[in-house]
């Protein structure tokens, strides 16, 4: 009764209706349930909180109460307090363990956490007792895709939308599997289907969009336009839209003046700025760019991206002196923008200079602590400068706020076996890449399971995982050392030569390129006697 009431925008005689009631029946918690609800849907969450912390109070461990505690840990949850929530869920399980309220809630904590495993085995205890919720199915989905397991979560994603055609997240994550898998067509007939059964949603007409203009359908993509536009999609993100179309096509003139009035509808706004400058660009009219954001920062010394922009269109140009002073001045103005923290380190980093890049990284961690894009390359850094103890501290804090973060544990399990190799290390990189071979089959994660096993001593399960590397990407040095190495240790001299020379022969430098040269002169001598 309050979602409808609210729906018909009812909100003050819902609660004055709802609050009459109460003093009729003070006992009834269904009363106090409604109008807590009603504050949630009307975004008065402190008020919530008040009547499901009465309730807990007043009812204890009884159903009342627990219901109310997994309330509580909802809106700890939507506060961005996981450990709280957390606390108050496992609470409830105790008492029940089978409650769907509390599964549900774990299992979209999990998710919050990037904690796929805990995740998929929350929703499935779940769907054990109630297999046909559709909205469990999809966070499923969503669950074994975070893990790396496709066909896991395209049928968990199929089974959403077939209890629920209108399941829209799961029917956008299956549009999104089809696109990675090279099915435009299946994409787009699920997208124009779902596009009819919910004719306003702005995330499928914005998908639909997306496609249409990819595949140059562009009467298509205006009237999708048209229909976002119908739909309420906000006016400065619609002009935005359509100035992409007009840029897709090379229509410049349009494609400005759109540009040019969000940008002067939203002046702070960086989306305008980057899109003037790329139509800028392909015109070949880079100093028009760098004209316009001059002018900006001359009227507005503190914008706060019109500095970081032009520092990198200067150091695009080699002007590299002005473009890092620009950087580093966009750095002060802005500290929470990511992007030009970035690229003074990716400089530092071309110029051999990683000490400086890490100082650089950690005065922007210190920003924007949330950053995985600078921690990672922190901890890249790090690497270049042999530091290595750092840069697995700062894997293992990457890995603790995602332990789903593929690439960082990728590299950290590569570091442990590579540049420490005692047997706690190969353990603990055992641990962190073993199901690389069993989900995504990346060239450079199979190299790194191989790689530890190399260091295990167990050459022939590293045998095909290297073997695939090396045939996914040709000419990567380190694989085929890596794989001549396996042959080598495996009794296979003449394949382990081959690789070895391949690996030497790309003039590019590896980690292990001495020990390389010295293996080789070694088989070749050996054959020679």
């Amino acid at each position: 009764m309050a979602e409808f009431l609210v729906n018909n925008k009812k909100f003050k005689e819902t609660e004055t209706a709802l609050k009459e009631a109460n003093q009729f029946l003070p006992d009834s918690k269904k009363l106090h349930f409604a109008l807590a609800r009603l504050y949630e849907l009307t975004q008065r969450p402190d008020d919530a909180r008040a009547i499901y912390t009465k309730i807990k109070e007043d009812a204890g461990i009884k159903p009342e109460g627990l219901e109310a505690d997994i309330k509580l840990a909802a809106l700890d949850l939507a506060e961005g307090k996981p450990e709280m929530a957390g606390e108050r869920i496992e609470r409830a399980l105790q008492e029940n363990p089978r409650s769907a309220m509390a599964l549900t809630l774990k299992g979209k904590l999990a998710l919050s956490l990037n904690d796929g495993k805990t995740a998929v085995q929350t929703f499935r205890t779940l769907l054990k007792d109630q297999s046909e919720i559709a909205p469990v199915h999809a966070m499923l989905g969503s669950a074994h895709q975070m893990l790396g397991e496709t066909d896991l979560a395209r049928a968990s994603f199929d089974k959403a939308v077939a209890l629920n055609p209108a399941q829209v997240d799961a029917q956008h994550a299956l549009v999104r599997l089809d696109l990675a898998q090279r099915k435009q067509d299946a994409a787009r007939d699920r997208l124009e289907k779902l596009s009819e059964v919910l004719p306003k949603d702005l995330k499928t007409l914005g998908m639909l969009l997306s496609m249409y203009s990819k595949e140059q359908s562009w009467e298509k993509a205006e009237k999708i336009l048209g229909r976002m536009r119908e739909a309420g999609m906000p006016p400065l993100l619609s002009d935005m839209a359509e100035g992409d179309l007009y840029r897709a096509r090379k229509a410049w003139g349009p494609a400005i003046a759109l540009y040019e009035k969000v940008a002067a509808a939203s002046p702070k706004s960086l989306e305008p700025l980057i899109a003037l400058t790329r139509v800028d660009i392909q015109q070949g009219k880079g100093e028009k760019a760098m004209n316009r954001l001059r002018k900006i920062i001359l009227q507005d010394s503190n914008h706060p991206f019109a500095s970081g922009l032009l520092g990198e269109l200067l150091i695009a140009q080699k002007d590299l002196k002005r473009g890092e002073m620009k950087l580093i001045e966009a750095t002060k103005i802005n500290p929470q923008w990511i992007a030009p923290w970035v690229d003074l380190a990716k400089l530092r980093l071309i110029q051999k200079k990683p000490s400086e890049a890490a100082v650089l990284l950690e005065s922007g961690l210190a920003s924007r602590p949330d950053s995985s894009d600078l921690g990672m390359l922190l901890a890249s850094a790090y690497e270049q400068d042999n530091q290595v103890d750092k840069a697995i501290q700062v894997y293992e804090k990457l890995l603790q706020k995602n332990p789903n973060a593929m690439l960082a544990a990728n590299n950290l399990a590569y570091l442990l076996a590579d540049k420490k190799g005692d047997p706690a290390s190969l353990e603990k990189a055992l641990g962190l890449a073993q199901d690389f071979d069993k989900r995504l089959r990346n060239p450079f994660f199979l190299d790194t399971l191989g790689w530890v096993y190399i260091k295990l001593g167990q050459e022939e399960v590293a045998l095909g995982l290297l073997k695939e590397a090396v045939e996914k990407v040709p000419g990567q040095a380190l694989f085929e050392y890596h794989l001549a190495l396996a042959y080598y240790k495996t009794g296979d001299k003449a394949k382990s030569k081959v690789y070895l020379a391949k690996a030497l022969h790309t003039g590019k430098s590896f980690s292990g390129i001495a020990d390389a040269r010295v293996l080789l002169n070694e088989i070749e001598t050996v054959g020679k006697e």
